[in-house]
This record gives C-alpha cells, sequence and structure tokens, in this order.
C-alpha cells in the first residue's frame, strides 16, 4: 500500500466528515416521519432543526477540504480511490 503522506488537516476534515455523518444519522432518527410532516400531522422541533442545520454545515466545510485541497494533486489519478480510502482509515486511526 503507498504511503500518502496525508496532511494534518486532510485528515482533520476527514474525520469531522465522518463525525458529522453519524451525529446526522442520529438526528434524522429522531426527526418525524416525512409522510407525517406532509399530511400537517407534525412538524421538525426547532432545536433539532438547529442542530442538523449546524452539523450539516460542518459537514459540507469539511467536504469542501476534502474534495479542494491541493494534497489530491500530487496522487496520480488511477490511485486517488485507493488514496481516498486510505485517508478514511487514517482518520479512523486518529481517534
Amino acid at each position: 500500500m503507498a504511503d500518502y503522506g496525508f496532511p494534518a488537516e486532510l485528515v482533520e476534515a476527514q474525520r469531522t466528515f465522518l463525525d458529522a455523518e453519524i451525529k446526522l444519522e442520529a438526528i434524522n432518527a429522531r426527526m418525524p416521519r416525512a409522510t407525517a410532516i406532509a399530511a400537517g400531522e407534525a412538524s421538525v422541533p426547532e432545536e433539532l432543526q438547529r442542530a442538523h442545520d449546524e452539523v450539516w454545515a460542518a459537514r459540507s466545510k469539511a467536504l469542501d477540504v476534502l474534495y479542494r485541497h491541493a494534497h489530491w494533486g500530487e496522487v496520480p489519478k488511477e490511485e486517488r480511490f485507493a488514496a481516498r480510502m486510505a485517508l478514511r482509515r487514517a482518520a479512523r486511526e486518529a481517534v
């Protein structure tokens, strides 16, 4: 396996993204059913919507770093998928 020498900010962005995915899953599990909202039987509590928006913003910011980081220009195109998987592993191990 190649050593991609990921910059710390790239590993941190990957960790932030993975953490956000877990948090969003938990928030979404607490959301009312979409059919109940559409039928006017339920609404999204304000604090839940605020938490969702905050986590979504952190996720979006992390994605921006993950996809636009200059490091990817140093990785040969045919290795980028493997490099992204290696970055995921590195982020999990950095906990």
